[in-house]
């Protein structure tokens, strides 16, 4: 049963790709993770918790998002949800807050800061929001319906994460369901 899941997943992808065809609407579905340490590839060592809350608005054509965190070990420098399996490193698809200096060439314009030391971070993501850094995973900058499908697949193949300078690759991260 495992292994029918992602083959699954993969063959949703593939239709919608080559339908063009949006992910199922639905009027609004809220997603949720609990980030920690624990789930962190790499673990750092951290008390720091967090909470990500994302609401799929009527249309599939946005996603408004909480993100809100405490007790970090160093200063927060990024936020994201990559595309990658529990214990597993994926790319980003977007970026949820950035306090990088200078910022990178592919961050979205009006991309919100991250509070220090810590706090909460709103905002909306649509298609103009998603990167190209995950396209050696299938999810190309625009590719707002694969995000999508991709948190609506269920538990395990999106995740928030909250970088640090403590912990470059990212002190918290939580799956989201």
């Amino acid at each position: 049963m495992k292994q029918l899941k992602p083959m699954v997943f993969m063959t949703a992808l593939a239709l919608m790709a080559l339908l063009g065809a949006p992910a199922l609407s639905l009027a609004q579905e809220i997603h949720f993770a609990e980030l920690d340490a624990v789930n962190e590839v790499l673990t750092c060592f951290s008390g720091g918790q967090g909470t990500f809350l994302a609401t799929i608005t009527q249309g599939d054509t946005a996603i408004e998002y909480e993100l809100s965190y405490n007790g970090l070990s160093g200063t927060v420098t990024q936020a994201h949800i990559h595309f990658g399996k529990p214990f597993e490193q994926g790319g980003i698809v977007v970026f949820l807050c950035s306090n990088i200096d200078p910022p990178p060439a592919d961050l979205p314009p009006n991309t919100p800061t991250c509070p220090v030391p810590s706090g909460t971070v709103e905002g909306t993501l649509d298609a103009s929001r998603v990167i190209n850094r995950a396209s050696a995973q299938g999810i190309n900058t625009g590719d707002f319906a694969k995000l999508l499908v991709a948190i609506r697949f269920g538990d395990g193949f999106t995740y928030a994460n909250v970088h640090t300078t403590v912990c470059p690759g990212g002190e918290i991260r939580g799956q989201i369901h």
